[in-house]
């Protein structure tokens, strides 16, 4: 089954690259630069030995980790800062593009893999470098998306052919998805609650961050050994940001802990605070 809500009268857009924002780049033994990003901490279960590395090594330097992307061959990349990236065994078209959003001071949104390897980066918003063989449907609605100039938060693919994109606040397109995840997407966006995140296991459970990233929804079969994870972040008055699963359905969480989210929660205040005071000069 395909279908979209949030994309109507759209017609084909062609273009895929974008004024970038102006950051001072810096070259590190990584890719990258330190940023104002509010920090996540993670849990990590069953991931590569050099995963791990990396992740702690980014940690001691302070640096925001933005996401972490599991290639099908045992590769992997964490994005993180503005624009900074560390990779491993990952393909060279990919290494090149990442290059070129990076000199170009663009801004690295995430890397997904698709079950057979394929791959796609979103860069500034809505803008995205594909490999060549990249599903062309996928492709199809990433152009109606970017030609709307609507933020692309996250394509997700099933081990079975289906996909989802979310973009803008609760916009969501998908096909051969779940039943269940389908009924969840519909039901949010006609509540009118923002649709943050989602991701599929190895075999094809699935996990719905919404409203605002305060609420969750999950399939009946999920890994049970990470939900009593979630349920702490969640009483300790956290919020799961993201959760990526490995070809054995390892995982690594990323959450904000209650000051970061109280933080971020003031300073989204204090943006409309100032934007309300402008509309009234």
């Amino acid at each position: 089954m395909s279908n979209n809500f949030l994309v109507q009268h759209i017609s084909k857009g062609t273009a895929r690259f974008f004024a970038s924002t102006s950051i001072v780049v810096g070259i590190l033994s990584t890719i990258g630069l330190s940023s104002s990003r509010a920090w996540a901490d993670y849990y990590t279960s069953n991931i590569p030995p050099l995963a791990t590395s990396y992740i702690k090594t980014l940690t001691q330097q302070k640096k925001a980790i933005n996401q972490i992307v599991f290639a099908p061959n045992g590769g992997f990349g964490i994005v993180f800062g503005i624009n900074g990236y560390s990779t491993y065994l990952l393909p060279q078209k990919l290494l090149k593009d990442l290059n070129e959003i990076n000199k170009n001071r663009g801004i690295i949104n995430s890397i997904t893999f698709t079950p057979s390897g394929e791959w796609i980066v979103i860069y500034n918003d809505y803008g995205f470098y594909e490999s060549s063989n990249f599903p062309q449907d996928v492709t199809n609605k990433l152009l109606e998306i970017n030609k709307q100039k609507k933020t692309i938060k996250s394509v997700a693919f099933t081990p079975y052919g289906g996909w989802v994109i979310l973009f803008g606040n609760k916009g969501a397109s998908w096909h051969n998805i779940p039943q269940a995840l389908i009924n969840k997407l519909v039901d949010i966006n006609e509540a009118d609650k923002s649709i943050d995140y989602t991701t599929f296991t190895n075999n094809g459970e699935w996990i719905l961050i919404y409203d605002d990233r305060n609420r969750i929804a999950n399939s009946k079969n999920f890994p049970q050994q990470v939900i009593p994870t979630i349920r702490n972040i969640y009483a300790n008055f956290g919020q799961l940001t993201t959760i990526v699963f490995t070809s054995n359905n390892g995982w690594v969480l990323f959450y904000d802990d209650f000051a970061t989210v109280i933080r971020r929660l003031q300073a989204e205040a204090e943006a409309y605070r100032r934007a309300t005071d402008y509309i009234r000069q």
